[in-house]
């Protein structure tokens, strides 16, 4: 077996063990930060794809339900490790904590600056995950291994019909494949 296979079917593994939580951190690789559509495209394509996130989960946080709480626009991605290509699923709407539980690498740096309690965050997860602090930090190791190993691909970006994602993409190129409207 070459040392792809092996990464390839290591990051598979821990996907699957990551999967079965609920909330589960679904780390971007590096190479993707800062090309997300959040940032491609304009504000005003972006706020309709966001907004109808929103509306599509009844204006409620995607993962724990939580209403009456500010949401943000989450995007989902799949990985096929095969292929390295970095698939958009779909847009979520999260409450700030299941946010944060997405991105465990930032709420660590906000939690170091003080703008994050980090013990409510892992709070959080584990009432999402009916879990335990220990499962916790193993999910935690476990996504920022997986994380990782997810840095050794050049990823290309596809949105839910696998066009590349581009800054020519519109919400409707998005929102056609994700939900009917």
């Amino acid at each position: 077996m070459s040392r792809m296979s092996d990464i390839i079917a290591t990051c598979k593994t821990i996907e699957h063990q990551l999967r079965k939580y609920r909330l589960w951190a679904n780390l971007v690789p590096r190479s993707s930060w800062f090309v997300s559509l959040y940032r491609l495209l304009p504000r005003r394509e972006w706020d309709i794809i966001r907004k109808a996130a929103y509306a599509h989960y009844g204006h409620k946080c995607a993962i724990c339900g939580m209403s009456d709480t500010t949401l943000s626009g989450h995007e989902d991605w799949e990985y096929d490790y095969d292929h390295s290509t970095q698939r958009l699923v779909g847009v979520l709407a999260l409450c700030h904590l299941c946010h944060m539980c997405n991105h465990l690498g930032l709420a660590n740096i906000q939690a170091g600056e003080g703008k994050l309690d980090y013990s409510e965050l892992v709070a959080h997860w584990c009432q999402v995950n009916s879990a335990d602090e220990e499962e916790f930090t193993s999910h935690s190791d476990y996504a920022f291994k997986l994380w990782e190993l997810r840095n050794e691909f050049e990823w290309q970006l596809v949105g839910p019909s696998k066009e590349p994602i581009s800054q020519d993409t519109t919400a409707d190129d998005v929102l056609g494949g994700l939900w009917k409207q």
